[in-house]
């Protein structure tokens, strides 16, 4: 009898542990991306969806835009320098899933050449588009498209009206970007998934596998030149097996000749 009770009271612990690990698990989107439903969390089993999802639903996300996504904060502007192609999502009141191509160029200047949406674009002005990239005011990094809406006075010239975009992933040549107007990222109001046409991740000078030879790849090359890195193919510009100032040098003038 005794027997029977340890095992149905070992059995009782067993389950309340499992239970409350799968209750642990769920408060946080850590190790768990792209688990957990709304039903769930609406009924109070979990306190975190952690797919998209959750999106227009607050607290339900958790930290799953910091847990999921890479976030990257070591790009400029030149990073985003290219012909992207992809597509445009809302999920709002008027939901629409449309292919996009936008050609960003060094100068901060932009065109969206295959735009069956009308995306992005000014319809008064055309060839007002400007690009930027930086951190805002909660120190998120957003890529901002604006373009002029009209003219007057008060605004010194062009009045700007825009779209911003948090950078969620950058890397193998696909850019992932959700809306957001300041106050987090809104991927149900407007996301954008993209591809860098013509990228190549085995491409001399390119030491970080972004698919661009710009600056960050000199910090790079100039880093194992020193010795704080180690040797790496893309930084043998030459190819005589070593890689010196001659190296620092060829990937310069890629650079300035772009």
């Amino acid at each position: 009898m005794r027997l029977i009770f340890l095992k149905n009271t070992f059995s009782i612990l067993l389950f309340n542990i499992f239970f409350v690990s799968y209750l642990l698990s769920q408060t946080t989107c850590i190790d768990n991306c792209g688990s957990g439903s709304l039903q769930d969390y609406w009924s109070g089993a979990i306190d975190c969806v952690c797919s998209l999802d959750c999106a227009g639903y607050g607290d339900a996300c958790c930290d799953f835009y910091d847990a999921c996504y890479e976030n990257p904060s070591n790009l400029d502007i030149s990073d985003f320098v290219g012909t992207w192609e992809g597509n445009i999502t809302n999920d709002g009141t008027w939901p629409y899933d449309d292919f996009i191509s936008i050609d960003i160029e060094a100068n901060g200047e932009y065109t969206v050449t295959n735009n069956p949406g009308g995306h992005l674009v000014s319809d008064l002005y055309p060839g007002t588009e400007e690009v930027y990239y930086g951190t805002n005011f909660y120190g998120v990094n957003i890529l901002q498209f604006r373009w002029v809406q009209y003219y007057h006075y008060s605004c010194g010239g062009g009045c700007y009206t825009g779209v911003s975009f948090q950078v969620m992933d950058y890397e193998n040549g696909s850019l992932t970007l959700f809306y957001n107007n300041g106050s987090g990222p809104a991927p149900q109001a407007n996301s954008m998934f993209l591809t860098l046409d013509g990228w190549n991740s085995n491409i001399l000078g390119d030491l970080n596998e972004d698919g661009l030879i710009n600056i960050s790849d000199i910090v790079l090359v100039v880093n194992i030149v020193l010795g704080g890195a180690l040797y790496n193919d893309n930084a043998d510009l030459n190819e005589d097996q070593n890689i010196n100032i001659q190296d620092v040098i060829l990937l310069v003038q890629i650079i300035l000749n772009l």
